[in-house]
This record gives structure tokens, C-alpha cells and sequence, in this order.
């Protein structure tokens, strides 16, 4: 399953556990194309990939994605962000709230950005210090891909249960 079935599956949020997100995510921070399946890019670029999972932005990530994290994930552009369903625990007016409420300190974060030369392709990857993972994808002929990663608690803490 690539990543862009994986979070279309689940619809624009969900609640999900860190260790059904952490590879695919870290995968497509590497020189693969975005939404490439996983297992397939191991193969293909193996002293690559290990090169990248080496890296401390890698590390970064994972740590954040702990095996027994509950994340909601929410995919779209989070600014503008739409859903359908009046029993969502998460609607763009909580959203709204919930990213205004962080102190700048809490929003200090540790960002890097991938190009591929034969393909335009920029990929903004952002880690903040609470847990909360954004990632945006932006290439020639496709639409911005952007997707974040909330911890549960984080979210709970701010009575958005």
C-alpha cells in the first residue's frame, strides 16, 4: 500500500498507531517519488535508503512516531481544511484553535527540504518538539500533497475529545 492509499483509506482524519505510519512516511522523505510503495523503494535504492535512515531528520521522525502513539492524521491542505461529517472530533474550527493555542517555543521545529533533480520535486518536512509531524509536497504536474500528524494527547490536552 502506498502512502497516498494508505491515508485516502482513511479518509481526511483518523486516529491511527505510530508503527502503521512511521516507514511510509520516512520513505517518502527520501529520493524516492512520493507516494512510491515502500518495500519497493528499499529494494531499488538500498545503500541509499540506509544512508537517509541514518540521517538525524530521520531519526527525528521516527522517534515521533512511537509504536504505541495514537496519531490523528488529517490529509489535505490543514489550512483549509473541510470535513463533511458534523461528528468529526476534528472540524477546521478546532483546528483552528488547536494551532493557535502553541506558545512559539512549542513551535520551534526542525525542518528540512528534498529536491530531485531529474523531477522537480520539494518536500517540506516539519518535527515539532510537542510530537505534532507536518509534511507538504509540492511537484510540476501535481496538486500540493500536505498531511499532519497530531498526537493523540496533544490533542486531548486541549479538550478536543
Amino acid at each position: 500500500m502506498t502512502i497516498k492509499e494508505f491515508l485516502e483509506e482513511k479518509k481526511l482524519f483518523c486516529v491511527v498507531q505510530g508503527k502503521e505510519l512511521s516507514e511510509r512516511i520516512v520513505a517518502a522523505l527520501g529520493n524516492c517519488p512520493v507516494w512510491e510503495d515502500v518495500d519497493v523503494f528499499k529494494d531499488e535504492v538500498g545503500e541509499e535508503w540506509d544512508d537517509f535512515a541514518a540521517t538525524e531528520h530521520c531519526r527525528m521522525l521516527v522517534d515521533s512516531c512511537k509504536k504505541d502513539s495514537p496519531y490523528i492524521v488529517l490529509y489535505c491542505d490543514v489550512a483549509e481544511y473541510r470535513c463533511e461529517d458534523p461528528e468529526s472530533p476534528v472540524t477546521a474550527t478546532k483546528l483552528r484553535e488547536f494551532l493557535s493555542c502553541f506558545t512559539c517555543f512549542e513551535w520551534e521545529s526542525s525542518s528540512w527540504i528534498s529536491k530531485q533533480p531529474e523531477f522537480y520535486s520539494e518536500r517540506i518536512v516539519t518535527v515539532f518538539p510537542n510530537g505534532v509531524v507536518e509534511f507538504s509536497a509540492k511537484e510540476t504536474n501535481e496538486y500540493p500533497k500536505h498531511f499532519m500528524l497530531i498526537p493523540q494527547n496533544i490533542w486531548d490536552e486541549n479538550n478536543y475529545v
